[in-house]
C-alpha cells in the first residue's frame, strides 16, 4: 500500500481528504478532524428514534413480513395453508423491498438543513487547509507515489490542486491536466478511447 499520509479517508465519515501541500502538519490536522466531524454529522447512523428499533430487527424484519403477508392473505379466499405458504414465500421479498425503502426514507430524514449548513460551512472555512478528493484523483495520487517516489510532493501538489471543496464542484480543468501530464510522465496510461482531444 502506497504510504500518503497526507491523503486519506475521514475516520468518521469515510470522506478522502487531502491536506494542503503548504499548511503545517498539526494546523492539516486540526483542520482534518473538523472537516471529518461535520462531514460525519451529517447523516446520524443510527437514524430517527422510529427507525432505530425496525434496524435492531436485523434480518428478523424478513420474518415479520413473512408473517403479516400470511395474516393479510388469510384474509383471502385461499386455504389457510395457501395463504400460509403464499405469505411465507412472498414475504421475504417484501420484507427486503420494504427494508430498503425504510432505510432510504430515514437517512433522508436524518439529515437536518441545519447540519447541511454546518458541514457547508466547515468545508468553507477548512478549505485553505483540506479538500475532498475525489476517487480518480486519489488513484492517480497513489500510483504516481507509488511509482516514483521521489515525486511525491509534486504528486501532492497536483493532488492538492485538483481537489475540490465539494464533491459536485467542477474540477479545475489545467490542473487535472498536469495531474495527468505527471502521472503519465510516471508511466500511466490512459485507456483507449480517454486520450486527450488537444
Amino acid at each position: 500500500m502506497t504510504d500518503t499520509p497526507w491523503m486519506a479517508p475521514g475516520t468518521r465519515s469515510g470522506v478522502l481528504l487531502i491536506d494542503s501541500p503548504t499548511a503545517r502538519p498539526q494546523e492539516a490536522a486540526a483542520a482534518r478532524d473538523r472537516l471529518d466531524a461535520a462531514l460525519g454529522a451529517v447523516v446520524d447512523p443510527e437514524g430517527p428514534g422510529w427507525y432505530r428499533p425496525l434496524a435492531r430487527l436485523g434480518r428478523w424484519w424478513y420474518l415479520v413480513c413473512a408473517l403479516v403477508c400470511a395474516a393479510l392473505l388469510l384474509l383471502t379466499p385461499l386455504p389457510w395453508w395457501a395463504a400460509l405458504l403464499v405469505g411465507l414465500a412472498f414475504g421475504p421479498m417484501v420484507g427486503g423491498f420494504s427494508g430498503a425503502a425504510l432505510a432510504g426514507i430515514a437517512r433522508t430524514v436524518s439529515v437536518t438543513d441545519e447540519v447541511r449548513g454546518a458541514a457547508r460551512a466547515a468545508r468553507t472555512a477548512e478549505h485553505p487547509f483540506v479538500r475532498t478528493v475525489l476517487d480518480g484523483t486519489a488513484e492517480m495520487v497513489r500510483d504516481i507515489v507509488e511509482r516514483a517516489p521521489d515525486r511525491a510532493a509534486e504528486a501532492h501538489a497536483r493532488g492538492w490542486d485538483v481537489a475540490v471543496m465539494h464533491p459536485d464542484d467542477p474540477v479545475d480543468e489545467p490542473a487535472a491536466a498536469a495531474l495527468v501530464d505527471l502521472w503519465e510522465a510516471t508511466g500511466g496510461v490512459l485507456p483507449e478511447g480517454l486520450g486527450r482531444t488537444t
